[in-house]
């Protein structure tokens, strides 16, 4: 019994932390697609080259 308890925890544990993952990728693809409608297509390597520093924000 307490065996199955544990493994319900377990499930729990593992679908919250895919949800935030998710929910974590899901906002930095949004604001990846926000700033490059906002910059256009112009400074495509700029975006490109700051991609990696913008994710910090």
């Amino acid at each position: 019994m307490e065996r199955n308890i544990a493994i319900a925890i377990i499930l729990i544990v593992l679908f919250v932390v895919l949800g935030l993952v998710g929910f974590a990728i899901w906002w930095m693809h949004k604001d990846v697609v926000d700033y490059k409608l906002r910059r256009g297509k112009y400074s495509d390597l700029e975006s490109s080259r700051s991609s990696g520093s913008s994710s910090g924000r």
